[in-house]
């Protein structure tokens, strides 16, 4: 289907935001020395898009020759199998993939509702309920090698995909689930500012620093 001849040109489709669920993929790209070009779109840029039927089918979106690849943990697997961001290991792989559903169930399961009042009380039940089972999974994971990463000593695309969970936490885009939620998980806690100083995600800041619009 794709080959490494085969890779460019590569364009990303998203909004002009860091972290959400584009932080792993822009990351990644950049870590593995590949080069792209980086359509940070505006909500205005992209309802026009959608108006004139040019919009991808959903976002992020990589385009690779023309052809338009959507899902954000796909293209986060595809990019990080061009670097060390993905392991070899059939087992880590495992793991690896594991923690990233997780992620994914952590943000599709939050409830919405169009009552304000009723979604407070989805929310706050959520973060006592299945969210801190989703968190105590995934610091579970975390402490089961000598770290700081999920891994080892190098980060994975699954280590990204946390670091950007609770980079939304922290952002306050979780409606009535405290930006200090993750605090009741020390290992996440150290995980998060393993990541903050890890080069991978220095290098990403600069770079979005430099071109966001």
């Amino acid at each position: 289907f794709f080959s490494i001849c085969h890779l460019m040109p590569l364009t990303l489709y998203y909004y002009a935001i860091e972290g959400g669920r584009v932080g792993c993929i822009r990351a990644a790209l950049l870590h593995a020395g590949v080069e792209f070009e980086d359509k940070m779109l505006n909500f205005q840029e992209y309802s026009q898009m959608k108006a004139a039927g040019t919009a991808p089918a959903g976002m992020p979106c990589l385009e690779i020759d023309g052809k338009q690849m959507t899902q954000s943990l796909a293209i986060s697997r595809f990019v990080g199998k061009k670097s060390d961001l993905y392991p070899k290991d059939d087992v880590q792989a495992l793991v690896v993939d594991e923690v990233m559903d997780i992620v994914q169930d952590v943000l599709t399961k939050c409830p919405q509702d169009p009552d304000a009042e009723v979604k407070k009380k989805k929310r706050e039940e959520y973060a006592a309920g299945k969210m801190k089972d989703f968190f105590d999974q995934i610091s579970k994971r975390m402490t089961e090698v000598p770290g700081p990463f999920l891994l080892g000593a190098k980060p994975s695309i699954a280590d990204m995909q946390v670091f950007y969970l609770l980079d939304m936490l922290r952002m306050g885009f979780f409606d009535h689930v405290e930006p200090t939620y993750p605090d009741a998980w020390q290992p996440l806690v150290a995980h998060e500012k393993a990541m903050a100083e890890s080069e991978v995600i220095k290098k990403y800041r600069e770079y979005f620093a430099s071109k966001k619009p």
